[in-house]
């Protein structure tokens, strides 16, 4: 069978508004370098935050898809994104996580540029490549579109892509909601975390962007450890459009009380002051959903918001049956230096590469792709099932109160969900702007 009618066939089962999810879109590979082609090139991507690279000289290195790229603050101030790649003959030319740098050094080479994209530096130039390479006109390849915004860092890899906010949608306003409670005192602490998972890049993402119906029993051994009082079965799944989800735990009930005996109180207390604030501005809504839980920003940055933290994952694909996770914790950086170590230890108590309830996900998922793949092998492509609370939304003003924005699922709905996949079915055929 041809690549073209292998790829139609299975776009043709694939019925994301009925609910039905072939198993090939998570373990093909034709499927998945078409998600790099067209997801991945033309959506906005979260590549990191503004304080990261506070300071001029500053960078880190991500990827984009799985395109490797620097993104850093040049000696004018200005924040730029460059493919890690060296126009010479193709190899990274930083190959550190982060660091501070006014140039990046080829180490093949020793092509050199400044942290402009400026070619300012090649060995043996004359007379190898004197009047024949115009260096003057040359230098590190630049992602033209790039969006700071308040405090995060975006970039595009398509030449004309959907404006920023639009591409947002209603994800804004609750985008908004947790950027706008730092107050400009947003920080990354205790780094980066990095690691692998062998599992589709899109597993992953759906506890953040609307699965809250695996927790309850994926997670069970939470509550009698006490890392959770409950889990609630009347959990919202707001969908605000563009393929983004939120799972919207009411007034945080299921971490509340842990949060009092856990020495977390200055980060309590400081969450309780920003929920007055931001009711005043936004709407009474938000003391309904604040903090409300897991989010999820198309394609593949999710936030994770309680009581006791607030920690953001980036999963990046790194081929049909493996992810590479990039995670961390965001704080106040005006906390006393010990509420956030507190803060932390508890994030890394259930999330990141050791965290208890990331182990219980991380065990679910690398069996999935497991038994998919044995089942793939014998030619057999089931959909799979996403049609809880089908045909039973409501809109969010009527459940969340005025203000809210988007349609809300309740009692575990799979709404976002659909959303999202119908959105991956509009970039895979060529649909979305």
């Amino acid at each position: 069978m041809q690549v073209k009618e292998k790829i139609r066939n299975i776009l043709d089962d694939f019925q994301p508004e009925k609910g039905q999810i072939p198993l090939s879109l998570f373990i093909d590979q034709d499927i998945y370098d078409l998600e790099l082609a067209t997801v991945f090139r033309k959506s906005w991507l979260f590549l990191g935050f503004d304080s990261m690279i506070s300071h001029a000289g500053d960078y880190f290195t991500t990827t984009m898809g799985e395109a490797p790229v620097i993104v850093t603050r040049d000696q004018n101030n200005q924040v730029r994104v460059f493919l890690n790649f060296c126009i010479h003959k193709g190899m990274r030319v930083c190959r550190a996580t982060q660091g501070n740098s006014s140039f990046f050094r080829c180490p093949y080479h020793g092509w050199t540029f400044d942290n402009t994209g400026k070619l300012v530096g090649v060995p043996y130039f004359d007379p190898g490549y004197a009047g024949i390479l115009e260096k003057d006109k040359l230098g590190l390849i630049q992602i033209p579109n790039i969006k700071v915004y308040k405090g995060t860092i975006w970039a595009s890899l398509d030449e004309k892509p959907i404006p920023f906010e639009d591409f947002l949608g209603d994800m804004k306003l609750y985008l908004d909601l947790i950027l706008d409670m730092f107050e400009g005192n947003l920080e990354v602490y205790g780094g980066i975390h990095r690691w692998l998972i062998p599992v589709n890049w899109k597993i992953p993402l759906e506890n953040f962007a609307g699965d809250a119906y695996h927790a309850p029993f994926t997670h069970a051994s939470t509550i009698p450890i006490g890392l959770r009082t409950g889990y609630p079965n009347n959990v919202r799944i707001i969908y605000p459009g563009n393929g983004h989800g939120i799972v919207s735990v009411p007034s945080g009930v299921s971490t509340r009380k842990v949060a009092d005996i856990e020495g977390l109180r200055p980060y309590r207390e400081r969450l309780e002051k920003a929920i007055e604030v931001l009711s005043q501005r936004y709407g009474e809504f938000v003391k309904n959903m604040f903090p409300f839980g897991p989010l999820n920003v198309f394609p593949n940055f999710s936030l994770h918001f309680t009581w006791n933290y607030l920690i953001f994952h980036i999963w990046h694909p790194r081929g049909p049956t493996q992810t590479e996770v990039h995670g961390g914790l965001l704080i106040f950086s005006d906390l006393p230096e010990e509420t956030k170590r507190q803060v932390l230890k508890r994030s890394l108590h259930e999330f990141g590469p050791a965290g208890l309830l990331e182990q219980d996900d991380a065990e679910v998922w690398s069996r999935i792709t497991e038994s998919g793949i044995a089942v793939r092998r014998h030619s057999i492509n089931p959909k799979l099932i996403y049609v809880r609370g089908l045909g039973m939304d409501k809109s969010a003003e009527e459940v969340l109160g005025k203000g809210a924005k988007g349609i809300v699922g309740e009692y575990f709905s799979e709404v976002s969900l659909r959303g999202f996949y119908s959105t991956l079915k509009k970039y895979l055929m060529g649909e979305a702007q």
